[in-house]
Order: structure tokens, then C-alpha cells, then sequence
């Protein structure tokens, strides 16, 4: 069982996030980085990172039956065109793809070629965090199944939209990655990424910050 994880903490701002500096206090290093920057720019704590417009991508190279991502997502505006968001590594990829419409699509590929897909019916929210998970499953009946899941309340445990869709081919193999994609007119914001090979993830809880201590109180403290 794996759970990798990585919180962009470990970085510097405005530094290209990259294979060999994704780790230490970060978390789990990637296996592959592309267009991607530490940026204090609507970070969850400190650092986060921001996704090129032009083009990024963040994977771990994991492998098994199950495949689950989690990232928080902050985004501007929606793409002109679709495109993968979270990508199921094998040879034949899957994905959930971020449509034109802000809505959320699962595509399921298998082996033979045979492609199922729906679309969600709540668009991703602008201008916020949200938080989306996805699933890649290869079943013992030679099936692929992609799920999403979508949290407008990025640290909810109810969904505010959620698909899942299967074909049935031929032999699937194994996945063999899982990663974090971003192709679109303007730049977007990731946090807290998480990857497993076993279920779903789930919300990551945040350190609670005491409340910075008022003019009164700092100056009855000077004179104990």
C-alpha cells in the first residue's frame, strides 16, 4: 500500500518545481514535472504551486490495480478547449477532463480501444479552492472503470458532483502512473496533492493557526 503525498511546502517562490527539488519537506518528489512553479500565490498554507497555462504537468510513477488522485485547484477561468486534467497512466490512458464548460468529464479506455464517457453536471467554481479527487480502476472482468469526485467546499466529505463510467475489452494492464495535467488559456493554482493505490483519499486537514494576539493584549504581555 502507497500514499504520496506532497504539500509544495519544501520549495521557493517563484522557483520551477522539478523532479529533483519536489521532495524533502515538500513530500513525495515527482517523477515528472513540467511548467510548474512554487508560487505564494493562493496558497492553502505557505507555498503552492502554479500550473503554466501553457502547459504542466505533475506525476508519480505508481503502479497497480487502483489508482486515486487527489488535488486542490484553483482556477481563473475555463480552457478553450478540453483537455485531461487527471490522467490514469497504461498504455491505453484514461482520464477526467476539464471541458470548455467548466464541467467535469470521465473517460474510460481499454485495451481494445473501446471508449465510455459522461459528463458531470456542476461546473468547477472560479476564483476559489476546490478540491478533486479521481479514480482509476482495472477490473478482474477486464474492465476500466474512471471515477470523479467534486468538492466545491475543498474540506467537505459530501460531493457537490461526482461520475464514474466503465468499458470492457480486452486484457487491461496494470496502471503504471497518475498524474496532474493543465493546458489552458491562464494559469491555475494546485495544493496538497496526494496519490494511492489503494481508494479514494479523502480531504487533507490543515494545521489550525492560534490568532494573532491584539495591540492590548501584546502590550500587557511586554509588561509581565
Amino acid at each position: 500500500m502507497s500514499l504520496l503525498t506532497n504539500g509544495f511546502e519544501g520549495g521557493t517562490a517563484a522557483t520551477a518545481i522539478t523532479a529533483g527539488n519536489s521532495g524533502g519537506a515538500s513530500g513525495d518528489a515527482f517523477n515528472s514535472v513540467s511548467g510548474a512553479t512554487y508560487s505564494i500565490t493562493h496558497p492553502r498554507e505557505t507555498l503552492g504551486a502554479q500550473l503554466a497555462a501553457a502547459g504542466a504537468t505533475l506525476q508519480w510513477n505508481l503502479a497497480g490495480s487502483v489508482l486515486a488522485l487527489r488535488t486542490y485547484l484553483w482556477i481563473t477561468g475555463y480552457p478553450s478547449a478540453d483537455f485531461d486534467l487527471i490522467v490514469g497512466k497504461r498504455t491505453f490512458d484514461s482520464s477526467v477532463r476539464l471541458r470548455t464548460s467548466g464541467l467535469l468529464q470521465v473517460f474510460a479506455l481499454d485495451d481494445s480501444g473501446n471508449v465510455s464517457s459522461t459528463t458531470g453536471g456542476i461546473a468547477v467554481p472560479l476564483n476559489q479552492w476546490v478540491r478533486v479527487e479521481a479514480r482509476f480502476t482495472r477490473g478482474g472482468a477486464n474492465s476500466v472503470t474512471t471515477a470523479f469526485r467534486l468538492y466545491s467546499n475543498p474540506d467537505a466529505g459530501a460531493t457537490s458532483d461526482a461520475q464514474a463510467i466503465t468499458t470492457t475489452g480486452a486484457t487491461a494492464a496494470s496502471w503504471s502512473g497518475i498524474a496532474l495535467k493543465w493546458a489552458s488559456s491562464s494559469n491555475a493554482w494546485a495544493d496538497d496533492l496526494a496519490a494511492s493505490d489503494v481508494d479514494w483519499i479523502g480531504p487533507k486537514s490543515l494545521a489550525v493557526r492560534p490568532p494573532p494576539l491584539s495591540t492590548a493584549a501584546v502590550h500587557r504581555a511586554s509588561r509581565i
